[in-house]
């Protein structure tokens, strides 16, 4: 490679060694997990269904923003903690869906609750899902277990469409910042 005569300007410059690679982690990543996800939603249907017990329940969040406002929105999600017994031995698991442990670090616990937001406990879904999580903890509950893994369980063995959300939008820009990238260092080698 020549780069004497290098003519791209200094934005462009910092857009190609830094977006770029980005663009490419990112994509793939999205990419990657949502099949991993996908591929795991639908090995689940054929898991074996069992009997367990919903031993803790925890509140989490994560936050989001509407295109119609400004502000930040919050949703809860209920996390039951359960265990299964599975050929003579006891697992615990606290998987809702088959793909749930790719996307953990979405949903944080309540101490990280903002500040600023006020008191998480005024809002109606906290309300709902904290009468709920007491009147879960002792219910048993049908486990979907991975036979060839029995340490690998869910609560719902369902394929989500949003899965698909992920694949698309990491197919996209993985492929785009691929073929940005061969067509700047075909470029640059001629």
């Amino acid at each position: 490679m020549n780069f004497d005569h290098w003519n791209y300007s200094i934005t462009a410059t910092l857009f190609i060694l830094v977006l770029t690679p980005l663009a490419l982690y990112f994509g793939y990543w999205l990419l990657i997990t949502g099949t991993i996800g996908a591929l795991k939603m639908l090995q689940s249907k054929k898991w074996q269904p069992v009997i367990g017990k919903i031993i803790a329940a925890e509140i989490r969040f994560n936050t989001y923003s509407n295109d119609s406002s400004i502000s930040t929105n919050f949703r809860f999600v209920l996390k039951k903690t359960y265990t299964y017994r599975f050929k003579g031995r006891v697992f615990t698991s606290d998987q809702t869906l088959a793909s749930d442990y790719l996307y953990d670090k979405e949903f944080k616990t309540l101490e990280r609750f903002p500040k600023k937001y006020g008191d998480y406990k005024e809002f109606p879904e906290y309300m709902a899902l904290e009468k709920m999580s007491a009147s879960v903890i002792g219910r048993p509950v049908t486990v979907y277990v991975n036979p060839n893994h029995p340490a690998s369980a869910c609560l719902e063995n369902r394929f989500e469409k949003e899965i698909f959300l992920p694949i698309f939008m990491g197919a996209i820009l993985s492929f785009w910042a691929t073929y940005f990238l061969f067509t700047l260092v075909g470029s640059l080698m001629r």
